[in-house]
């Protein structure tokens, strides 16, 4: 997978941090995460272009970033990224495409990620794109994880309201970001058809036809249900 990350910054928020201090905290553990969590299945190839912040055309308030943010209120935020980027920069190839703000701008308050593709100045289709808000925390490159996890089709599994991490907690990447386990859970790597036949889980069947002790194999990993 190929990916371009680019920096933003608002009028109304002008960077005081670095291209390169934010890129350092995303990469190269974001995709060595990937390789490592999909047993070599995913290499990721990320060109950050650190030469400068793209100054957006509207203040950061302007873009209505809050809970709730609309698919269209985002698409204008990422086209204006790129607008700002303009021909700069080639996208030729790319398949994702991460928008990295300032720091600065405390309005852009969380990560989101939108599953439409855009269209890049030099004409490339970018079928996928993230933005990554870095906060001051020890987050790093499981932001980029997480949201990346969407354009690979995984859900959240957290929920909006109550016990918000009562599905999965910290097991799941997907789930509680900084919980214990930041590691996908089995049926996602299955999902991806990362798992192979020494990676199958075995567990005792329920049937009793098929023998105390007996263990049976969940059969072929890469076989996915009808409505995946």
């Amino acid at each position: 997978m190929r990916a371009t990350m680019v920096f933003v910054d608002f009028s109304d928020a002008p960077a005081n941090d670095s291209t390169t201090g934010l890129r350092d905290q995303l990469l190269p553990g974001g995709p060595d995460w990937f390789s490592t969590s999909s047993y070599g299945n995913l290499t990721m190839a990320v060109n950050a272009v650190t030469d400068r912040f793209y100054r957006l055309p509207r203040p950061s308030t302007d873009y209505g970033w809050r809970r709730g943010l609309t698919a269209q209120a985002h698409a204008h935020y990422l086209n204006d990224a790129l607008t700002a980027v303009g021909r700069t920069v080639s996208f030729s190839g790319t398949h994702l495409l991460y928008v990295v703000p300032t720091r600065a701008a405390g309005e852009i308050s969380f990560s989101i990620a939108s599953l439409g593709p855009l269209t890049a100045p030099d004409g490339t289709v970018i079928a996928r794109s993230r933005h990554l808000r870095l906060g001051h925390g020890a987050l790093g490159n499981k932001v980029l994880n997480h949201e990346t996890g969407h354009a690979l089709g995984l859900p959240d599994l957290y929920g909006y309201g109550g016990d918000v991490h009562r599905f999965v907690g910290g097991w799941d990447l997907m789930g509680l970001i900084p919980g214990p386990s930041p590691d996908l859970l089995a049926l996602h790597k299955w999902k991806l058809s990362w798992l192979r036949e020494h990676h199958r889980p075995l567990h005792r069947h329920p049937r009793s036809d098929l023998g105390a002790g007996r263990t049976q194999g969940r059969g072929d990993p890469h076989q996915r249900p009808p409505h995946w």
